[in-house]
């Protein structure tokens, strides 16, 4: 789970492989198929074909044609994909919970804040009683500091 696209490079790296960070859709489709149980952050665009448009305004940037968010969601995947659903996303301990909250970075009120995914992330993964693995990454401060704006790092912190 990431503030950023979760087909971007830390994230990805975690379930992903592929000769560039830049090909974010097949990263996508890795992730869409790698058997995790929580997959959270933006980049939804990602996800979808060049036909389509989520609830958020970017077209998808798949070339293959592919809807992955109907896929997950054919295999049983809870799909939310705002704060609010999220929250009120009832746990599950054996299906995957997707939420895409953005085409890239999150931002604005309907976005859910990284504690919100965090809390929900870990009560998700604790249902099934075993351990596991989180990647929780705030992935925006990254942002500002390539962009060397020192007050959108702090806002991130």
């Amino acid at each position: 789970m990431t503030t950023t696209q979760v087909t971007d490079a830390t994230p990805a790296a975690f379930a992903a492989h592929t000769s560039s960070r830049a090909n974010q859709a097949d990263i996508a489709a890795q992730l869409a198929s790698a058997g995790l149980r929580v997959l959270l952050g933006g980049g939804e665009d990602q996800f979808l074909p060049v036909t389509e448009t989520g609830p958020w305004p970017g077209v998808g940037k798949r070339l293959d044609g592919r809807n992955l968010v109907t896929e997950a969601r054919a295999a049983g995947a809870v799909v939310v994909q705002d704060a609010a659903s999220l929250l009120a996303a009832p746990v599950s301990s054996s299906v995957l919970l997707l939420g895409l909250f953005a085409d890239e970075g999150l931002s604005g009120a309907s976005a859910p804040s990284l504690r919100d995914l965090t809390r929900k992330a870990i009560g998700w993964l604790s249902a099934e009683g075993k351990g596991f693995f989180l990647v929780v990454e705030g992935g925006q401060i990254d942002w500002e500091a390539h962009a060397n704006n020192a007050s959108g790092v702090i806002d991130n912190v």
